[in-house]
């Protein structure tokens, strides 16, 4: 076995660790509407609220599914929204390493993934789909078009507009 086989490994939790110390310094930091609505809609439905009868926003269920989880784990709050943040960028950072960036690209990642001008602080429904957006892009590369429409539905319950991205990692698989 290769004796450098697990440097990947460490530089990856590593920067899970900056990621996870980045998004600290914005646990008390006010959030914008999107993120905050769908904090009270995902606290509502967990008692006992019903999406688009009792608690209303044009948003497709899946954020708000992924808040309510967040929310059972950790409770309801700012550590919720540090969770959800911090999960979603560390996912992505894995992800993007499966997806054949490299460190580098993870790197690169790391240094940009809570940066406040471009709102990428907070845990926006842009945040998934990103992730999402890279592991549809690993599975197409690899020719794996299950996984791929898996993903493309999995996003499509967060943005419906997500179908397009599928169109693309069909024409990435077929050019490959």
């Amino acid at each position: 076995m290769n004796r450098l086989s697990h440097w990947p490994c460490v530089w990856l939790l590593l920067l899970s660790l900056v990621i996870g110390w980045t998004r600290y310094h914005y646990l008390h930091f006010p959030l914008t509407n999107d993120p905050a609505c769908f904090a009270v809609i995902a606290n509502e439905m967990l008692h006992g609220k019903r999406l688009y009868v009792d608690v209303f926003d044009h948003k497709p269920p899946g954020v708000y599914l992924v808040d309510a989880i967040a929310e059972k784990l950790i409770g309801y709050g700012d550590w919720e929204i540090w969770l959800l943040g911090t999960t979603a960028a560390v996912s992505t950072l894995f992800a993007l390493y499966w997806a054949g960036a490299g460190l580098w690209g993870c790197v690169f990642w790391t240094v940009i993934q809570a940066d406040a001008y471009m709102q990428a602080n907070e845990p926006f429904v842009e945040v998934w789909l990103a992730l999402l957006a890279v592991l549809g892009y690993g599975a197409a590369t690899r020719k794996r078009y299950w996984l791929t429409g898996a993903i493309v539905v999995a996003g499509c319950l967060f943005k419906p507009s997500f179908i397009i991205i599928g169109g693309a990692y069909v024409a990435c698989a077929l050019a490959i």
